[in-house]
């Protein structure tokens, strides 16, 4: 079945423009490449510095405070087990400070492309660069960069939606975070995506756009520099 590959649209955020201004007067270290969804108050962003244990960890750290990160991806290919494409020589380049968005029709590569961009899956052939530098290659220093929201929820539905983000936080930052500090980020991302009067309630009983924002609170849990949206 033959299907319409997806048109990936650039466009520079107002919004993003105003963060941009503001960080630079207040000295602040993040300028997400991708960030926009639901109402996401983009000049509450903040990121901590990717840890840096190698060279090339200090060296993507070094860019991402100065000026944020640049995706480009060169030609990407990947089919299915039976050879039909899902991807055919795909390239696009993101700047830092662009929101951008993939459309396409269903079954059109949106979700394989995104997974491939964000280091998820593997391409058959192709690459994916951060700053210049190959995912494939230094994936787990790019990856600590990166947040990934898919398509269904990635959160406990029974637990209280503040336990289920703090249980989050617990699991995903440093393991020397203390506890007055995980507790302040989970505070701010709920406020950030209006969600704070719903943290005592139980995921289950939120509606589909609010249960939406909390997956999206537990990828900003970890300040992303680049972030992944799926619908």
């Amino acid at each position: 079945l033959a299907v319409e590959p997806p048109t990936v649209r650039l466009q520079q955020s107002d919004d993003l423009a105003h963060l941009h201004e503001a960080e630079r007067t207040a000295g602040l270290r993040q300028r997400p490449a991708f960030a926009g969804l639901m109402g996401l108050k983009l000049e509450h962003l903040r990121a901590s510095p990717v840890a840096a244990s190698t060279k090339v960890r200090r060296s993507c750290e070094d860019r991402l405070v100065q000026r944020g990160m640049q995706v480009r991806a060169e030609k990407l290919r990947r089919a299915t087990g039976s050879g039909h494409p899902l991807l055919s020589d795909v390239s696009v380049t993101i700047e830092p400070g662009e929101l951008v968005a993939i459309v396409g029709g269903s079954g059109a590569g949106k979700t394989t492309l995104l997974e491939v961009l964000a280091g998820i899956r593997a391409p058959d052939s192709g690459v994916v660069r951060y700053d210049g530098f190959d995912i494939a290659q230094h994936g787990a220093a790019i990856r600590q960069a990166v947040g990934y929201v898919p398509q269904g929820d990635i959160i406990h539905a029974e637990l209280p939606l503040a336990s289920t983000l703090q249980y989050a936080a617990r699991l995903r930052m440093p393991k020397k975070t203390d506890r007055a500090t995980i507790d302040t980020n989970v505070g701010a991302v709920l406020d950030t995506l209006d969600l704070a009067r719903c943290a005592d309630l139980p995921v289950s009983a939120l509606s589909g756009g609010q249960r939406k924002r909390a997956s999206i609170a537990v990828e900003l849990l970890t300040h992303p520099h680049v972030f992944f949206l799926d619908e």
